[in-house]
C-alpha cells in the first residue's frame, strides 16, 4: 500500500514515464526548454506536485536541487523523490528518453481521458483527436 503516492499501482505505466521525467530534467534541466511537458501531462497526483515544484525552480532560472523540495513535501515525500531521482540519466539519451516518456504519459492520459468522451461535442472530439493523432505520430 503505497502512502505516499497511491495512485502509483493503479496507473504504473503512467507513474513510471512521469518519474522518468522528473529525473530527467533534475538531471538535464536544459531539455525543459526543449519539451513540451506540462503537469496536465501527468497522471498521479503526487508526481504532479513534484513537477510543478520542479517547474517552479526550472521556469524561475533556478538550477534544480533536492534540497529545495523540502519546504513543499513531507518527510516520506521527500524520501520518495530523493528516491526517484536517485539515478542519473546519461546525457547521451537523456531528450530521446524525455520524448519517449512524454509520448507515454500522452498516450496513458489519452486512454483515462476515454471515460469522459460521453457527450463531447463534434469540436471537442476533433481536439481529441489531434491529440490522439499527435500522440501517435510522437509529436511533442
Amino acid at each position: 500500500n503505497d502512502r505516499v503516492n497511491p495512485q502509483r499501482s493503479r496507473f504504473l505505466r503512467a507513474a513510471v514515464a512521469e518519474e522518468r521525467v522528473i529525473r530527467i530534467l533534475m538531471y538535464h534541466p536544459a531539455l525543459f526548454d526543449g519539451c513540451d511537458v506540462s503537469a496536465d501531462d501527468f497522471v498521479t497526483d503526487f508526481n504532479r506536485r513534484v513537477f510543478e515544484r520542479l517547474e517552479e525552480m526550472l521556469t524561475g532560472g533556478i538550477t534544480p536541487d533536492i534540497s529545495l523540495f523540502g519546504g513543499n513535501f513531507t518527510p516520506d515525500e521527500m524520501g520518495r523523490i530523493v528516491e526517484m531521482t536517485n539515478a542519473p540519466v546519461s546525457g547521451d539519451v537523456a531528450q530521446a528518453e524525455l520524448y519517449d516518456c512524454i509520448k507515454t504519459l500522452r498516450a496513458e492520459k489519452s486512454k483515462l481521458s476515454a471515460a469522459e468522451t460521453t457527450g463531447l461535442t463534434d469540436a471537442d472530439w476533433a481536439k481529441k483527436l489531434q491529440e490522439i493523432g499527435k500522440t501517435k505520430r510522437g509529436e511533442q
